[in-house]
């Protein structure tokens, strides 16, 4: 029995030691993350405090071409939020990465006919048309408690 308990505490403290240096994960994610963006970048919206300190920057970046394209989304920290761990997230429609960062969120890529048929429109409501086939996915950002402006991806269905 002394045996037993010996082996028993061991293998317990053996499992502790793993458990405790296993690196604890503090994002939660629905889509495969990149650390980059590809391609050129499009546009980049501030986030700033409320005495207008910028806190980081959505940056809304474009690859490829005709159906071919990608669009990546980033919300990266800038200043004095560089380096800190803070509540920090990005989407781009229903696809979204968030977690205590210290450098950025994302980068979230969704692939489809983007490349010289979309704009982006900062601020408002959603800008869609249906009566013009028009179509936008939602981009959100958020460092902290603050808040990105509305940012609208939009484009034309084509029957290309």
């Amino acid at each position: 029995m002394k045996r037993f308990a010996t082996t028993l505490l061991a293998s317990t403290a053996a499992i502790g030691a793993i458990l405790a240096s296993a690196p604890s994960a503090s994002a939660e994610s629905n889509t495969t993350t990149y650390s980059g963006c590809r391609g050129t970048l499009s546009r980049s919206v501030p986030i700033t405090s409320a005495g207008g300190t910028v806190l980081s920057r959505v940056q809304i970046w474009e690859y490829g071409s005709a159906r071919l394209s990608e669009v990546c989304v980033k919300n990266v920290h800038v200043g004095s939020t560089v380096g800190k761990s803070l509540w920090t997230m990005v989407s781009i429609g229903s696809l979204y990465d968030r977690g205590d960062y210290s450098q950025y969120a994302g980068a979230i890529r969704t692939s489809g006919d983007w490349n010289g048929s979309y704009d982006i429109h900062v601020g408002g409501a959603n800008p869609a048309n249906p009566d013009r086939d028009y179509y936008c996915r939602k981009v959100d950002g958020r460092i902290g408690d603050r808040w990105a402006p509305n940012i609208w991806l939009c484009y034309v269905f084509n029957s290309r």
